[in-house]
């Protein structure tokens, strides 16, 4: 999954991040696989999405 939304989000200027075993904002949970950070050409730049795989 991640080697997916990563192509697809370096074609559009963005940054994908592996997350799957980093912790979160909430204290030792780890949910989600993976973070997109929009681009500086996005109205949402630096905006952050996460993915996780069901």
């Amino acid at each position: 999954m991640f080697r997916v939304l990563r192509d697809l989000s370096q074609k559009a200027g963005d940054l994908a991040t592996t997350t799957g075993n980093s912790t979160g904002r909430t204290r030792n949970c780890k949910v989600g696989d993976v973070v997109i950070e929009l681009g500086p050409e996005h109205v949402a730049a630096g905006r952050s999405q996460g993915f996780r795989r069901l």
